[in-house]
Order: C-alpha cells, then structure tokens, then sequence
C-alpha cells in the first residue's frame, strides 16, 4: 500500500499511468507484448511489460546486492517467456534483461532470473531463488528457496537445490559448463 501511496504522489508522466491504470482493470502484474518477441527452437516467445509496482527494498545484509534488482516500476521491460505460464501474476518474482523462460518452465515466488539466463523444460525457479549470469536450468530441475545459481552454470536432470545453496562456476567461457544433478526430497515452497 505504501508503494501505491509514493506512486500516486509522485506520478506526473502519462505512459505509466496507462499501465498501472491497466494493471488495475486486470490484476495482472505484468503483459506480454506482442509487438517484440523472439523465436527459439521454432517457439515464439514475448517480452514481458511491468504493469504494476512491486519488489522487495534493498536489504543492506543481501551477500547478492546486484542480483537482486529489487523495485520493478509499471513499464518497466523484462525478459521472454512463451506464455503467462512461465511466470507468476503474484509475488514479485521477475525475468530481467533478455533471459528466457519456455516450456513448461516457471519462477514463481519472489525469484529472479536474470543476465541473460535460460530457463527450460520443466524447470521451476522459486522462493528467493537467483538464477544469473547466463545460467541454464533445465529438464525437472528446482531451485528455490535461497538458492542462487551463477556463472554459467548448468543444472539439470532432476536436482534440487534449496535452502541456501550456491552453484558457481569457475571455468571461463565457452569452455565446459559446471553441471549439477542429484536427485533428493526436499520440501520446497
């Protein structure tokens, strides 16, 4: 409430008021736009448009200050995703720059993808999760809770990450990506 309070106080350009009067008639926190999409392996997929404001304030104890991108302000562009499917209408999870979310894939909750990250299959991305630096998570992986994937990493298969585990990798690029796979039951949001 407080965010819409600042909005409306500070509101003076036209744009945004159209989408956050948007985001108002339909509930939605985000919409596709149908004038900029990319296709890949032969689907079609759609940036997102903010409607709405949401996020979390800065937290001066975040160990992953830059990842966090925090506030997403109403026309704000993300990354693609193939439909509404991949990404939560709630919370403030958020598909930054040109990241890719398709398939049956998800983020939902409060998780990030950014840096260019590519999420497939049916891979979901949740709680506070982080997924950055061109980063690939496929197949039935599941990341969530604090978990933060970086660097080029690849995880796949059928790995769950949770609570708050980092997988980096080290090895310079182009060169063989680090790759994490084990199967284990966790209970995960």
């Amino acid at each position: 409430m407080q965010l819409l309070k600042e909005w409306k106080k500070n509101m003076t350009e036209k744009p945004i008021k159209k989408y956050y009067e948007k985001h108002l008639k339909t509930g939605k926190k985000y919409e596709l736009e149908q004038d900029d999409c990319i296709k890949r392996d032969g689907k079609k997929l759609y940036r997102i448009r903010a409607l709405a404001h949401f996020g979390e304030p800065a937290d001066p104890n975040d160990p992953y200050p830059n990842l966090h991108k925090q506030m997403v302000h109403p026309e704000d562009l993300g990354g693609y995703i193939e439909s509404e499917a991949n990404l939560d209408q709630q919370g403030n999870s958020w598909v930054y720059d040109t990241s890719i979310v398709m398939g049956n894939a998800r983020v939902q909750n409060n998780a990030v993808v950014s840096g260019n990250s590519v999420i497939l299959d049916n891979a979901i991305i949740a709680g506070h999760a982080i997924v950055d630096g061109g980063c690939i998570v496929k197949g039935n992986a599941v990341v969530c809770g604090d978990s933060v994937v970086l660097d080029r990493s690849t995880i796949d298969d059928f790995c769950i990450l949770d609570q708050s585990r980092s997988i980096r990798s080290n090895i310079p690029y182009p060169a063989q990506r680090k790759c994490v796979s084990w199967k284990q039951d966790m209970d995960c949001p």
